[in-house]
């Protein structure tokens, strides 16, 4: 227990050094969508003014020259994390044919590798060892909410204390994703109600709307989550070495998961598939809005909170 929270502690501080490394290097603050000129001109009061001589990087790290206080800042999180959940489920709406490829090609590689499912979980069982478990003991636990919240708060809280604006809305990413995806996943589990692999029924047993967690093997929930939690941050971060690492992180856990016989293949690829979607979907969402379309803006002032609505 000791090394496992030593390795968290380790994990954490690496996440938040990188992320301010990243926040140093570029002023540009995350997934903040340009609000059209003439609706921030109906809105004057609501947005300060800045100095002439102060530059987009000085107003992004001092709430005095901004006037947004942690409490505007706070409920503007709050309400974003509504929003936010209506614009990601509402995506496909808004996919491209690129979008519909790359889903339906993820979603046909998921469902296919059902046909060698028993196949893969044979030789996961054939290499299990004392070595393979402690790996895997520890692997598991990264698919959980402890890390996930802790990951998320401590970038948050942190972002939020120093007025570091970049790692709070990373922090605030990383939770928006792990919850989109976890509500996700929690309904297909559910929804289709597959048996596990441990209770030796077969691939192909399903059961659905069942509560009984024995037949929740599809989607893995582990899985959504640590992927969920890779893409949102190597998003943010924008660097190949965080990509790396954080996605070799993550795949260690999603094979974790078929090791110990808790889920089959093709459980693991589509949860990742599903973790992925949520968390560089969330990074990215108000890239893919379309400026001459329908969109939702909330501008945080001195002493109220501003929503533009444009159509």
């Amino acid at each position: 227990m000791r090394n496992r929270t030593r390795s968290v502690v380790v994990v954490a501080v690496t996440f938040l050094l990188t992320i301010a490394s990243a926040a140093q290097a570029s002023p540009v603050a995350i997934a903040s969508p340009a609000a059209p000129q003439a609706a921030l001109q109906a809105a004057p009061q609501a947005v300060p003014q800045a100095a002439p001589q102060e530059t987009p990087a000085d107003s992004s790290q001092s709430p005095s020259s901004s006037g947004v206080d942690i409490g505007d800042t706070l409920v503007s999180d709050i309400v974003a994390l509504g929003a936010d959940a209506l614009l990601l489920y509402g995506a496909p709406a808004r996919w491209t044919t690129r979008d519909w490829a790359i889903a339906g090609g993820a979603t046909a590689l998921g469902l296919g590798a059902m046909s060698v499912d028993d196949d893969v979980r044979e030789v996961a069982l054939r290499n299990q060892g004392v070595d393979g478990d402690a790996i895997a003991e520890t692997a598991n636990w990264f698919g959980t909410w402890t890390p996930a919240l802790a990951i998320s708060g401590g970038l948050y809280v942190t972002g939020l204390a120093f007025d570091w604006p970049v790692i709070r809305i990373a922090g605030r990413h990383v939770g928006q994703s792990v919850l989109y995806a976890g509500l996700l996943t929690t309904t297909i589990k559910v929804v289709a109600g597959r048996q596990r692999p441990l209770f030796d029924g077969g691939p192909f047993v399903f059961d659905p709307f069942t509560s009984d967690d024995s037949n929740h093997s599809f989607i893995s929930g582990h899985a959504t989550l640590v992927f969920a939690i890779a893409s949102s941050l190597s998003a943010d971060i924008d660097h190949p070495a965080a990509t790396v690492g954080l996605y070799g992180l993550a795949s260690i856990t999603g094979l974790s998961r078929i090791y110990t016989d808790r889920h089959w293949a093709s459980d693991v690829i589509l949860g990742a598939a599903v973790g992925t979607a949520c968390g560089y979907g969330v990074s990215h969402l108000h890239d893919a809005l379309d400026p001459s379309g329908s969109s939702l803006l909330i501008v945080p002032g001195v002493d109220r909170l501003t929503m533009i609505w444009t159509f």
